[in-house]
């Protein structure tokens, strides 16, 4: 199942993943249980698109919280739960709960310290903010999570980085910017040979379509063919400039707010 999971192929990781639930609810193997549940999930959402599937497959991870709140001695496999219960909330369209769920997750992993996770949770997070309209808190865990993850150690999870400063721009209306950042995110993740599951997907281009418009067809090609030209270090170089740049521009308010 973590091949299949790992190689894209979720259908086949779904499969894998209900047999295993099948085997460990024979056990009665709670721990087992809770995270086939939650896997199972997971392997279910990236597999489709299809809206009524992922509400199905939230239960699925309810039945898993519950699960480990009861064991209580299973932070890990609580707060990767609660990460999957975002993302899942996330694709649905529900920020505010997935902003919870990742609020709580990113807190377990602070505690933990998984580094990793703590980026990942972070970056989740940071989308949830910008969907909700809260720039501030949002742009400070983008350059938190660059920190937390440098590009030089975490090379797998730099497109996302350049995706979400993508996100925040398009939100800002800083068509151009979004348009450039998203071109170096896809070459970063054709650099690696990663793809990407169908609902991240769709996720990330609803959040261009805005940008798109505003530029017209040739200037968005354009930008974001600046952006895939841009070499590693000059994507990083920018993202990381990007992040300043529209940290320069906080009110004073939102500076004694993230301060």
């Amino acid at each position: 199942a973590e091949y299949a999971d790992a190689a894209g192929m979720y259908a086949e990781a779904r499969r894998y993943q209900e047999e295993a639930l099948s085997i460990y609810r024979e056990l009665q193997d709670k721990r087992g249980t809770a995270a086939a549940l939650h896997e199972l999930c997971r392997a279910t959402v990236m597999a489709t698109e299809d809206p009524p599937t992922w509400e199905a497959a939230r239960s699925l991870l309810e039945e898993a919280l519950s699960i480990y709140r009861e064991l209580g001695d299973e932070a890990h496999g609580l707060a990767l739960t609660l990460m999957y219960t975002g993302i899942t909330d996330q694709i649905l369209g529900n920020a505010a709960a997935a902003r919870t769920s990742f609020e709580e997750s990113l807190e377990l992993f602070r505690e933990l310290k998984e580094e990793m996770y703590v980026g990942a949770s972070m970056w989740f997070l940071a989308r949830a903010q910008i969907d909700e309209g809260d720039h501030a808190a949002a742009r400070a865990h983008l350059k938190e999570v660059l920190e937390t993850l440098p590009p030089s150690r975490y090379r797998w999870f730099f497109p996302r980085v350049l995706e979400g400063i993508s996100h925040l721009a398009a939100a800002e209306g800083e068509a151009a910017q979004a348009l450039r950042m998203a071109g170096a995110a896809a070459a970063a993740r054709a650099a690696i040979g990663a793809g990407e599951p169908p609902p991240f997907r769709a996720y990330v281009e609803r959040r261009l379509e805005r940008a798109r418009r505003a530029l017209g067809e040739k200037a968005d090609a354009k930008a974001f063919e600046e952006g895939r030209a841009l070499a590693p270090e000059e994507a990083i170089s920018e993202a990381r400039q990007a992040v300043d740049i529209v940290g320069s521009l906080l009110s004073a308010r939102e500076v004694e707010v993230l301060q």
